[in-house]
């Protein structure tokens, strides 16, 4: 899969396409950086189960097969909206420099999903993504 052949919508600032691929399964969790991160993490949660039949776990921490989502607590002025998205062999990271960052983050994460194997077509819940990473902003206020 080359980068051209990632389709994000709008298309990311940066992204540069890494080899390999993280799977998402029943047995992925999802580590918050705070309670603030709740409702992305149910936002991701309810996509899984309404396309894939299947949720995560929630757990305060982990050192593999987790999706971290996780909000700056320090930011410049006029970066509000800004994430980092960073899926390597054992985990998916985003990272936003506000919730609304840390939202559009996940966002991006989810069209990443593979379209091709919703629940009646991916008995084992097994979805991959490739390894790569992002950095985004909004383009327009």
């Amino acid at each position: 899969m080359s980068a051209q052949e990632i389709n994000i919508i709008p298309k990311p600032k940066q992204l540069e396409l890494k080899k390999g691929s993280f799977s998402i399964t029943p047995a992925t969790v999802i580590v918050l950086g705070g309670d603030a991160e709740k409702a992305t993490a149910s936002f991701f949660n309810q996509h899984l189960k309404t396309y894939y039949g299947f949720q995560l776990k929630t757990v305060k921490a982990a050192t593999k097969n987790y999706i971290r989502f996780s909000t700056k607590r320090f930011i410049l002025p006029g970066t509000e909206g800004k994430y980092d998205l960073t899926v390597n062999a054992d985990n998916a990271s985003v990272s936003g420099d506000t919730y609304s960052g840390t939202f559009y983050g996940m966002q991006t994460l989810l069209q990443l999903l593979p379209i091709e194997n919703l629940k009646a077509a991916n008995a084992n819940h097994k979805l991959s993504i490739p390894q790569l990473s992002i950095q985004d902003e909004p383009r327009f206020q």
